[in-house]
């Protein structure tokens, strides 16, 4: 990772990496959302966002989910805040909740035993949520 550095007037020397410098952040009822293309794995991805007081995206109700959609461009996948882990049972992770909107596609989740991680997967139903092996790396979604 490459980084560069700036003085502050008042403090030490702070160093920021390049990878985070332009993140781009859209207001939407209250909460800020940004749309992260470097692809990661889920855990990395969660990781990310926790640097900028974020989560990975939680679309909880159909209003932000279509919100979210409209953020997405061309990516064809994107992760966004759920797993089935450890029990096989889909919730948000920040905090953990059930899920309780569900916006699948129609042959999704179809890995329950390897696929634990969700994301936003385009198909000719749309953007719609799918099941994807957690190391598989990906853009996703953040959320503050």
């Amino acid at each position: 990772m490459h980084f560069i550095f700036y003085r502050a007037t008042f403090s030490a020397l702070a160093f920021i990496p390049l990878c985070c410098l332009g993140l781009e952040w859209n207001t939407y009822k209250g909460m800020e959302y940004a749309l992260v293309t470097t692809k990661m794995t889920w855990i990395e991805a969660q990781r990310y966002c926790s640097n900028f007081g974020g989560v990975l995206a939680q679309p909880e109700t159909a209003d932000i989910n279509n919100y979210l959609k409209s953020l997405t461009d061309k990516t064809t996948v994107l992760w966004i805040g759920a797993s089935n882990l450890p029990d096989k049972t889909w919730e948000w992770h920040n905090p953990i909740k059930p899920i309780k909107f569900s916006d699948w596609q129609s042959t999704q989740p179809s890995n329950p035993n390897s696929e634990h991680c969700m994301v936003y997967w385009k198909s000719n139903e749309g953007f719609k949520w799918g099941d994807l092996h957690c190391t598989s790396k990906r853009g996703f979604l953040c959320q503050r």
